[in-house]
């Protein structure tokens, strides 16, 4: 098994890069009530919870800023090698009030947890 670094409280670590990477889209996410904040929320939500949260349409990074796309591609970094959800690398909070903002329905019938907090 691979050794994907873990802290002494068992929370996957990232680096830097990638944590300063998903900061600038939970920025957008929670900031920009627009199309490219909108669809920054559809991708960070499929992370979250694919199932009942949202869906991840490959062509919506087409039209997305650059800088914004590389973001997003580092962040799918972290989806593939580290295979964790938000919450177990302490983004949980972030992840929820994106819920909130983006998919208040599904916060009110509690279907919007990861797997991970089922």
């Amino acid at each position: 098994m691979r050794d994907y670094g873990y802290d002494a409280a068992g929370k996957s670590k990232i680096s830097a890069e990638e944590s300063a990477a998903l900061e600038r889209l939970l920025d957008i996410a929670f900031t920009l009530k627009t199309h490219q904040g909108s669809r920054v929320a559809d991708v960070l939500l499929a992370w979250w919870n694919g199932e009942t949260c949202g869906h991840l349409d490959l062509t919506t990074f087409w039209n997305l800023d650059q800088s914004i796309v590389r973001d997003l591609c580092k962040v799918l970094g972290i989806v593939i090698n580290r295979r964790v959800y938000p919450d177990s690398i302490g983004y949980g909070n972030e992840f929820r009030y994106l819920v909130r903002l983006w998919r208040p329905e599904l916060e009110r019938t509690g279907k919007s947890r990861t797997s991970g907090e089922i």
